[in-house]
């Protein structure tokens, strides 16, 4: 597994969570759940003393939200009582946790204002915005922010240091997508660059880049991919509310797009109509 990197704002809040973790804690990853799960399993090998995992919650295969079926199975595993040794002796951490239904988030609630003895709750998010206030007002939270191009450079020293300046170009410094940029630099710059001029171009000119998209070897699917990294790198470098609100609704268009195709929808239409509403 790649090594774990954080910003010194993200290091900072997760070393004071840590030498007080009794609250439940709330990690907004911006889609980058491999290294959310990473910090999970760094405050797993802090605080415990014994070999007990982690046990995540996660949506199921078919389904695009968490129910309050899954949650209910989580509150039945914390009716157990926890083991007696250390100050935390057992985490549950619920990925994908801007997923979790209104109603289901209800039901998570109290657990989350009155943890069991030696528990630790852990939501991993994309979208904070999806979680409800009295949830988040009782959370630490913790933001993944983007990592310096300094600290990726002395972790990547393997690469070229210009490969690594046009990986860092590219991502944001969002550590999972500079990874997956130093490993297929090629793909990714023509794929995104098609994403790019997608989004800025008119509806027009979207229609005609619809057309070409097979030409440049940009599947559906791919396309979604790379307009969700767009959007989100709009929404964390916005300077002002309205900017933001812009790329957050543009990504949710993008993510009910994806909803659609694995619905088995029409491919050129879900992304013809895209096309309209971004």
């Amino acid at each position: 597994m790649d090594k774990l990197l954080l910003s010194k704002s993200t290091e900072k809040w997760l070393d004071a969570f840590l030498k007080n973790p009794k609250t439940s804690l709330l990690i907004e990853c911006y889609g980058d759940q491999d290294s959310a799960v990473m910090m999970v399993e760094k405050i797993r090998n802090i605080l415990i003393k014994s070999n007990t995992p982690v046990v995540y919650i996660d949506k199921e295969d078919n389904k695009n939200t968490i129910g309050i079926d899954s949650i209910r199975g989580l509150l039945k595993s914390l009716a157990v009582k926890a083991d007696s040794e250390g100050q935390i002796s057992r985490i549950y951490a619920i990925k994908n946790a801007d997923s979790i239904t209104e109603d289901a988030q209800n039901v998570l609630l109290k657990s989350i204002e009155e943890l069991p003895d030696r528990t630790l709750i852990v939501l991993i998010s994309s979208d904070n915005d999806k979680i409800l206030d009295t949830i988040k007002s009782r959370c630490i939270n913790i933001s993944m922010q983007n990592i310096d191009k300094k600290t990726l450079i002395a972790n990547h020293d393997d690469y070229d240091i210009d490969l690594i300046e046009k990986a860092y170009n590219l991502s944001d410094g969002r550590l999972d997508l500079f990874r997956d940029v130093l490993a297929n630099f090629d793909d990714y710059d023509h794929k995104l660059s098609f994403a790019k001029k997608f989004l800025t171009s008119s509806i027009f000119e979207r229609q005609n880049l619809l057309k070409d998209a097979e030409k440049q070897n940009v599947s559906s699917k791919e396309l979604l991919q790379y307009l969700k990294i767009l959007a989100r790198s709009g929404m964390i470098h916005a300077n002002n509310a309205d900017r933001k609100k812009k790329f957050k609704d543009i990504l949710q268009e993008i993510l009910e797009a994806e909803v659609k195709l694995g619905n088995n929808a029409n491919p050129k239409l879900t992304l013809m109509n895209l096309s309209l509403s971004i």
